[in-house]
Formats: C-alpha cells, sequence, structure tokens
C-alpha cells in the first residue's frame, strides 16, 4: 500500500513539473490511463484492506473473548484430565500437571487486553505458548496424540490472541496517512476526460470509481487539522464546503454514463421505430421467420446489455460517505439520466420549435408539431424500455421531468407579464443538480418578444387564430381562412397535446390566462387616461337613454351624433377587445382537448373530480341559503388545490373566469353600446361559417373573438353591467324597428343592417354567456327574434 501510494504520488506530481522539458519526458514515457490504473486498484486495495481492519477493530473485543474463552476451557479441561477421576481417561493422577495446568487457567483468565500495553500483554501470551510447547517433553503428554493435538490446538488460539492485541486504531491512522490523496485534488480535474474514455470503453471500468471516490475524502484532512485543533464553530461549515465539492467531482465524473446510456437510447429508438415491423396479433406460420427479425432483435438485445452494463457498476456501490455527506449512488445515477434526459429534451424543444418564415405558417406549424411529436414519442418509448434493465422508475422519471421542463418556460414566459420578476436562482423549477438549460430565442417576426420556446409556440398560435386574417367558425370549433381553408382546428390541438404533452397545453392555458389579464389591464389604464375625457358626454346620452324600456325621443338623430363624437376611442378598444377574444376561445379550445384527454387517460381521475367538485359547490350553494352550514375556512386548502386540478383537467370554463378585481367603472355600458353599434356596420351573417363575419377583407374584425371579449370584459364586472347593455341594446333595436314602420306606413318589411346584427351579437352572446333566452325577451320582443331567425336560416 506504501509503495502503490508513492509512485502514484510521483507519477501525479511529476506530470505538472515546473520544468516544461522535464514534463513532457514524464508524459511520454507513463500514459494517462496507467496513471488512472495505478489510482483507482490502489483505490480497491486501501478500501478492501480499510474495511476489513475496520471490521476487525470493531470484532476485536468479542473476538478476544472467544478466544480466551477457549483457552480457558481448555486448559481447565487438561486440569481435569489429570485428576484420573474422568471418563476413559486411562491415566494416573498427576497433582503437579493438575496443578500447574490450573494455574495457568488462572494466569490466562487474569490477561485484560485493555489495561496493558499490546507489547506487555503479547510477551505474556508468548511465554504461555512456549510454557505449553515444553510441557510437551513430558512422558505422559509425548506418548499422548490426542493430549498434543489438544494443546496444538490451544497455542494457535493462544497465537490469535497475540494477533487480536496486535489489532491498534493507530494502524487505520497510519493507513489514512499513507493513503493521503489531498495533494491531487486539483490535478485530477485534467484526468476527467480520460476516465470518460476510459468508462465508454469499458462499462465495468465504473465499479473501481467507489474506491476512487473514498479515497478522494482525504482532502477535508489538510483544511480541517488547524480548525479542529483550535475547535472553531466553523468546521462544520468547511467540511460542508469541500464535501461538496468532493460530490460535484463524483458528479462530473459519473456525467459519461448517462450520456452514454442516451447515446445507446438514441441507438434503440432507431430500431425500434424504423427497422423492427410491428407484430401484428394473428398471422400464418411461414410468415414466423419475416416477423421473427432475429438480427434485428439479437442487435436490440445487445445494445440493452451495454446499456444495462453501463449503469450494472454504479448501482452496485452501496452508500458512500464523502465527508460528511452521505451520497447514495443510485442516487447519483438518476439525477445523471435526469439531467441528460433535461438536457436533450429542452435541445429537442428550442431547436425543432423554431418556425420557417416565408413559407404558409399553418403547414409549417403542423409539421414542427409533427416532428416534436415524433421526437417525444421515441424519448419516452426509450425510457419505458430501458427502464427495467437500469433499476430506475424511468416513466415516473420521464413525466416529472416534462412537466418540470414546460413549467419552467412557462414561467419565464409570464415575467414579462408581471410586475415582480420570477428570477432564475429564484425558480422552483429550476435545480443545480438537474439544471433546467436556457437558449436563445432566434431572431426572426415569429419569434419577436418570445423568451423560450413556448413564447414561440404562443406567437404562433396568435398569428394563426388572428381575427384580422381568420374566421372562428363556433360549430366547427376552428379558425378559418375566408375560402373555407382550416388555419387551426382539432387537428392542430391534438399534434399540440402530442408535442408538448398535458402539462404543455396546460402551461399555453396559464400563459394566455396571463395574457388576458395583462389585457384587461391595458383596457382600465385606457379607460383612465382617455375616457375619462368623454364622461360628461356619456352622461347626457345615458340620462338621453333612460328609460331603457322606452324608445328615446330623436333616436336616429342621438345614436348618429353620439357614434360620431365616441368614434376616436373605437379603434383602440377594438383592439383589446379581440385580443381578450381571442385569447380566451384559444383557452377554451384547450380545455376542450384537456378534458378528453382526461376522460381517455385518466377517467377514475376525472369522474373524481366531477364528483368532489359538484359535491363542493352544493355544500357552498347550501352554505349561502343558510349561513349555519359549514363553509372552507381560509386556511383550509381545498378550494385552491380542488381550482389547480380541474383546470389541469380542463374541467373549468374560461368564459366564466374572473381576472382581475376592479373598481366600479362609470357609464361603461353605454360606452359599450356605441361600441358595439360601430363595428356592427362592419359585420354580416355567414351561412357557411354560422357566425358574423366581416363585410370586406379590409376590416381587421371577426364576430366570435368580438364577442367573447365583450362578454369576458363585462364579466369582470358586477352582473348589473351586462343586464344594462343588453337593455341599451334592446333599447336601439326597439327603435331600428319603429324607425323602419315609420318609414313603411307602420309595416316592418326588412330590419337594418346594424340591428339585425346586434341581434345577432346578442344571440351569440347569450350562448357565450349561458344567459336563458327569456332573460333576453325583457328587452326584445320575442317576435323579432323570431323574424330575425327566420331571416338566417
Amino acid at each position: 500500500m506504501r509503495k502503490s501510494n508513492v509512485a502514484l504520488r510521483w507519477r501525479l506530481l511529476h506530470r505538472r513539473a515546473w520544468q516544461p522539458k522535464f514534463a513532457e519526458l514524464i508524459r511520454s514515457q507513463i500514459s494517462p490511463n496507467a496513471v488512472m490504473d495505478l489510482l483507482l486498484t490502489s483505490a480497491q486495495l486501501e478500501y478492501q484492506v480499510k474495511n476489513m481492519f475496520g471490521d476487525l477493530l470493531d470484532q476485536r473485543q468479542a473476538k478476544w473473548d472467544e478466544c480466551k474463552g477457549k483457552v480457558m476451557e481448555r486448559l481447565t479441561e487438561l486440569s481435569e484430565y489429570f485428576t484420573g477421576e474422568k471418563a476413559l481417561t486411562r491415566v494416573k493422577r498427576d497433582e503437579r500437571m493438575m496443578q500447574w495446568f490450573a494455574g495457568l487457567a488462572k494466569e490466562v483468565e487474569a490477561m485484560n487486553e485493555g489495561e496493558e500495553h499490546s507489547t506487555v500483554m503479547g510477551r505474556k501470551i508468548q511465554k504461555t505458548i512456549t510454557a505449553l510447547e515444553e510441557v510437551e517433553q513430558f512422558e505422559q503428554i509425548d506418548t499422548d496424540e490426542q493430549l498434543k493435538a489438544f494443546l496444538g490446538d490451544t497455542r494457535e488460539l493462544l497465537r490469535q490472541l497475540v494477533r487480536v492485541v496486535n489489532i491498534k486504531h493507530a494502524d487505520l491512522s497510519k493507513m489514512e496517512v499513507i493513503s493521503d490523496l489531498s495533494y491531487g485534488f486539483e490535478i485530477l480535474n485534467d484526468y476527467t476526460s480520460v476516465l470518460h474514455d476510459r468508462v465508454r470503453s469499458e462499462p465495468n471500468y465504473s465499479v473501481l470509481l467507489r474506491a476512487g471516490f473514498v479515497k478522494l475524502a482525504s482532502i477535508l484532512d489538510v483544511p480541517l487539522t488547524r480548525i479542529n485543533q483550535v475547535d472553531s464553530p466553523d468546521a462544520l461549515s468547511v467540511a460542508e464546503f469541500y464535501s461538496g465539492e468532493l460530490v460535484d467531482f463524483m458528479r462530473r465524473l459519473l456525467d459519461v454514463i448517462p450520456r452514454s446510456v442516451f447515446m445507446i437510447l438514441s441507438q434503440i429508438v432507431e430500431v425500434q421505430t424504423h427497422r423492427l415491423k410491428a407484430l401484428p396479433v394473428k398471422f400464418e406460420s411461414h410468415y414466423l421467420k419475416e416477423y421473427a427479425q432475429l438480427d434485428e432483435r439479437y442487435h436490440l438485445a445487445l445494445l440493452t446489455n451495454k446499456a444495462s452494463n453501463f449503469t450494472e457498476g454504479v448501482l452496485a456501490m452501496e452508500k458512500t460517505a464523502l465527508g460528511i455527506i452521505q451520497v447514495d449512488a443510485r442516487q447519483v445515477l438518476q439525477d445523471g439520466l435526469r439531467k441528460e434526459l433535461v438536457r436533450q429534451v429542452s435541445e429537442a424543444m428550442h431547436s425543432t420549435l423554431t418556425l420557417r418564415t416565408g413559407v404558409d405558417l399553418a403547414s409549417e406549424f403542423e409539421r414542427v408539431m409533427s416532428q416534436l411529436g415524433q421526437q417525444m414519442e421515441g424519448f419516452r418509448r426509450s425510457i419505458e424500455y430501458i427502464q427495467d434493465y437500469v433499476d430506475l422508475a424511468g416513466l415516473k422519471m420521464w413525466q416529472e421531468e416534462v412537466s418540470r421542463i414546460i413549467n419552467y418556460n412557462i414561467e419565464q414566459e409570464c415575467n414579462k407579464y408581471l410586475k415582480k420578476k420570477v428570477l432564475e436562482h429564484n425558480s422552483k423549477y429550476q435545480s443545480k443538480v438537474i439544471p433546467i438549460p436556457r437558449f436563445r430565442s432566434p431572431a426572426g417576426p415569429l419569434n419577436a418578444g418570445s423568451v423560450n420556446f413556448m413564447g414561440r409556440v404562443m406567437n404562433a398560435l396568435m398569428l394563426m387564430t388572428s381575427p384580422d386574417t381568420t374566421v372562428f367558425a363556433p360549430e366547427n370549433v376552428g379558425w378559418y381562412n375566408s375560402d373555407g381553408t382550416e388555419v387551426a382546428g382539432i387537428k392542430t390541438f391534438a399534434l399540440l397535446n402530442s408535442g408538448l404533452s398535458v402539462t404543455g397545453l396546460a402551461g399555453l392555458d396559464r400563459l394566455l390566462a396571463f395574457r388576458i389579464v395583462h389585457h384587461l389591464g391595458a383596457f382600465l389604464k385606457f379607460h383612465k387616461e382617455n375616457v375619462t375625457g368623454y364622461l360628461p358626454l356619456l352622461e347626457q346620452i345615458r340620462d338621453g337613454l333612460f328609460p331603457e324600456n322606452s324608445v328615446p325621443r330623436h333616436s336616429s338623430n342621438l345614436y348618429s351624433k353620439s357614434l360620431k363624437k365616441l368614434e376616436k376611442l373605437m379603434a383602440p378598444m377594438l383592439s383589446l377587445v379581440l385580443k381578450i377574444g381571442q385569447a380566451q376561445l384559444l383557452r377554451r379550445q384547450m380545455t376542450f382537448v384537456l378534458k378528453f384527454s382526461c376522460r381517455l387517460d385518466a377517467n377514475l381521475l376525472y369522474q373524481g373530480l366531477t364528483t368532489v367538485n359538484t359535491a363542493v359547490l352544493n355544500d357552498v350553494r347550501e352554505h349561502y341559503r343558510n349561513p349555519a352550514k359549514p363553509y372552507p375556512k381560509e386556511s383550509n386548502p381545498l378550494l385552491g388545490q380542488l381550482n389547480k386540478l380541474l383546470s389541469a383537467s380542463g374541467m373549468s370554463d374560461p368564459f366564466c373566469k374572473i381576472y382581475t378585481v376592479t373598481e366600479p367603472v362609470e357609464s361603461l355600458p353605454a360606452l359599450l353600446l356605441f361600441f358595439v353599434i360601430t363595428y356592427m356596420q362592419k359585420l354580416q351573417f355567414d351561412h357557411q361559417f354560422s357566425t358574423l363575419v366581416r363585410r370586406k377583407q379590409s376590416y381587421p374584425l371577426d364576430g366570435m373573438p368580438f364577442v367573447v371579449g365583450v362578454w369576458t370584459l363585462l364579466k369582470q364586472f358586477h352582473p348589473s353591467y351586462t343586464r344594462q347593455l343588453l337593455a341599451y341594446l334592446g333599447q336601439f333595436v326597439r327603435a331600428s324597428v319603429q324607425h323602419v314602420q315609420q318609414q313603411n306606413d307602420g309595416k316592418l318589411t326588412a330590419l337594418p343592417m346594424e340591428a339585425t346584427n346586434t341581434l345577432l351579437f346578442i344571440d351569440h352572446f347569450c350562448k357565450v354567456g349561458k344567459i336563458p333566452r327569456s332573460a333576453i325577451s325583457e328587452f326584445i320582443p320575442s317576435y323579432i327574434f323570431d323574424h330575425i331567425q327566420l331571416g338566417v336560416a
């Protein structure tokens, strides 16, 4: 052990000699592989010897007592043998022999290995051994082979006592000094690549690494020597620091194993997806050889065996103490596999989710998401396939890490909507051991304002479903061009689900919610800064429209003049309302996909959530009917946790959400009345899409985002605001009907386009808000709605 450590020290230090020529000469004579072999084999020898010596020290007292007891028992038996009274002894009684052996037994009994020095005790035992050798010269013993064998066994037990006495803690300390490697901790960083190459070429080589890590623990001795001598309270923090450095070095060395495993996994996926044919449930016997594909399956078995060999050495390691930190090699391997999985998945998402410009966005988005879906399926299948061979819960690891990657990127993307940013080191999804890499977002118009790939996906969705260029068809639940070509629909969101998983859809849904809150805040800011100056005018208009159940005098003049005076406010309001409506429609589409996925893949969860949700809602309603009934306290996490589960499962309606709590906004229903009337002139009903669409391609608006945006805006205020707007709209329709009747001698021939579109707006508005027809009949007679429905049909 001493010679190997001297040779190792000379080789490690002289390869870093300050004279370049000398150092080059040493390097040319001694290869780095040979140095690492010497280091690891020496460490393995030391590890085994120290473990054996430690076990002997632990068993020293028990071994002493055992051997001492046997010696005393044998000497007492010899004393009793010479009494001549034992059966079958056939010897004469010999008082001297009997007394001599009895005295010797008492001397042995008086021995205590803890009271005297080991050298003194060893001499006493050696004298006893010599006495037992000399007693064999006596005729009574020399002629009895059985006695001689008995005495030989007794002497051997005494020699074991000598060995036990010579086992000292000082010898273990000498071994620690001899095997010290604190001088080479920095030097070993030069050999990291050498060890990586060696492990790649010989997977079983990783078994030796454990002993090397234990040997490295000696680096704690130097910095802690003086600190311990002065009994400093900083000893613990210093030990933690250097132990952490050791663990980091261990992780860096073992990092080659996960990388190698994932390289093999990529080959396994290639074999499984491209070379192995799918095995049918039934086939004819003469096709057996064709479907067997023995060469491909043999190659797959070789790859699997190679992957398991990489992890076998690490899994064989037991828990290892590196300084004051107890390291579980299995956990280190799992962390390494997770780290490599996170790196590869993040790189795949970043590189794949980069859309090209100058091509059709819808087809490009479909191509990118299909490619990402295939990559994610390949990762998932490979992890699921290999999990049993590396003794890890692979599918659980896959779901946890993909969820962490997406949630982290969504969190960073949401920072642009937050005043208090969540920095990387404060993120609950980021980890020092298993870091999520960050990439620079590529340049391009599609990537403007995005921080990562989730932002680029959101930008693509917003451009594809822009109300300026597309039409949302509620019956088909999709976005279409004016010529009827589908831009985004059920297939688009199914591809999103396959590429980004359920977690990705839930993350995009959360990002859209932040976006809606941002636009609602922008609307309130716009109202405060720009609409305040129009409040006197809106007050006059409100007085002119009162009461709402009757038609105002000179209604045509009132509406036309008011529209002209409020014209400047309409364009900014339209932009915000359409953005809110577009985001809401996207959220609802994502909840449909999440809900369908939950019912398909986790039906028990879906049924359980449905039951709990219904029960909680019933209890809440009962509480409001009778306050004596129980209601969850603020400290009770039930409602918060249930809301998270319902949102993640798509069992929530975004149209019913209240995104922000605001103060009452004066005259908002009157302002929205003229906002709706202004843009009803630019819409028309399309029978193909079954909704309101723009009359001209140059008009930057669409019917359903417009309706949903107005509904969402009103949802943030008291329900009286919605009722007031419906009253104003009903009043406008009645005024239009009266104006037509006055021009046609009391006959209702055809409604004006603004009134027709307003009725259609109210119809869509009520469907979105789930407002019953009976609530509308208070403001608009049923026969007018029947008339417009017949005309639409």
